[in-house]
């Protein structure tokens, strides 16, 4: 299993969106150099926030169109990116997966949950697809300054 390293600034960005769209779920992009082959560790460059288009729920629930992630693929690659995962807020809940982040989730990619206390405190994780499975793993998320690690979390598995 893969760690997921972001950036303070990267993640107060995200605390920052959580906050400004709470009581809804905010949702967006988590950009990575093309990981090689050996990669032990997701690097997260760049964010960028996405438009939630769930129809409605919005509070307990977010939707990223195709096509939105078609475009914002094509654009990566352009920039010699590529999507390494998604964030999205639980407002007023823990930062695990619910049986919606689990369904909706694809192998691959890395999840950012950062849960929004109120509107206020933030708390954060980091989760991955496990095939065949079906169930989210907690990945290691390691936050950094400037290249230095601050911070990490690693916890079991949840199962949905």
């Amino acid at each position: 299993m893969l760690a997921l390293e972001l950036p303070r600034a990267l993640l107060g960005r995200i605390e920052e969106e959580a906050r400004s769209g709470y009581p809804e779920e905010v949702c967006g992009f988590l950009f990575s150099p093309p990981p090689g082959p050996r990669a032990a560790c997701r690097r997260v460059t760049r964010v960028e926030p996405a438009l939630n288009e769930a129809d409605g729920g919005r509070g307990n629930r977010f939707v990223i169109s195709a096509e939105r992630l078609r475009a914002v693929e094509r654009e990566a690659t352009v920039r010699g990116e590529v999507v390494g995962g998604f964030y999205h807020s639980h407002p007023d809940h823990a930062p695990l997966p619910s049986a919606a982040d689990t369904e909706g989730a694809w192998p691959w990619y890395a999840y950012l949950i950062v849960a929004v206390h109120r509107g206020g405190t933030c708390s954060h994780g980091a989760f991955e697809l496990v095939r065949p499975s079906g169930r989210l793993a907690t990945r290691r998320l390691q936050v950094t300054v400037d290249g230095s690690a601050i911070g990490s979390r690693s916890d079991r598995t949840r199962r949905n």
